[in-house]
């Protein structure tokens, strides 16, 4: 999940490594302004760039001009954060934003500051489908021998039935062939049978559920790849 925090301190990196924590950065990766001075140097800590450098001077601002250079340059650190996010990873995003205090963005460089925006949404995709990917898993684990048993014997009757649709029913001429216990027995078969569908129907949905969702991010997969 991703998690907004006011006041992030250094502390609180050290203290939860498994996390990666955002802060607003430069291009030339110095100074220790802003969300830097608690982050920076830490081995869990991502900065994006906000700025060209750590100064007020009329150059150290992006512009929508600057675009491409800062895309090119913040690429490896969205990398690191959307494989972190499809792990299963927490994130945790300053709560006042990025780019959002000296440097300006919105005012200065919207294209920038409108990518940053889109990319946050898209790391909560991410995150929503790491956390789905996650109960799918879990509830093919927690399948008990029997029920995969059960599984496995619905989809070969069903199968059966597709190749020969008729192959239980017995004509008027088999039946009255038929002695009083075969044709018990053959009730016996279909209320089994019956019972066989009624007991995995719910099992069923919850597979086409996650036959779905792995079906989905094999796509995803394929797409980022």
């Amino acid at each position: 999940m991703i998690e907004y925090r006011d006041h992030i301190k250094r502390e609180m990196l050290r203290a939860e490594p498994e996390r990666l924590f955002v802060f607003g950065d430069n291009l030339l990766r110095r100074g220790l302004g802003g969300q830097a001075n608690e982050m920076r140097g830490e081995p869990n800590a991502v900065g994006i760039p906000t700025k060209h450098k750590p100064a007020m001077s009329k150059d150290a601002f992006f512009t929508d001009a600057d675009f491409e250079l800062w895309k090119e340059i913040s690429m490896a650190n969205w990398r690191k954060l959307f494989h972190h996010a499809r792990s299963g990873g927490q994130i945790v995003w300053p709560k006042a934003g990025l780019g959002t205090g000296l440097a300006k963005l919105s005012i200065s460089a919207p294209a920038i500051h409108a990518s940053i925006e889109r990319n946050l949404d898209a790391l909560k995709h991410d995150i929503s489908q790491a956390s789905l990917r996650k109960d799918a898993e879990y509830a093919i684990a927690a399948l008990t021998q029997e029920e995969e048993q059960t599984i496995v014997a619905l989809a070969n009757m069903e199968e059966k039935f597709k190749t020969s649709p008729r192959q239980d029913i017995p004509t008027e001429r088999e039946l009255g062939g038929m002695t009083n216990e075969k044709k018990e027995i053959l009730m016996q078969q279909r209320s089994q049978t019956e019972a066989l569908r009624a007991g995995i129907q719910g099992k069923g949905k919850r597979l086409d559920f996650i036959r779905k969702e792995i079906k989905g991010w094999r796509e995803r997969i394929n797409l980022s790849g």
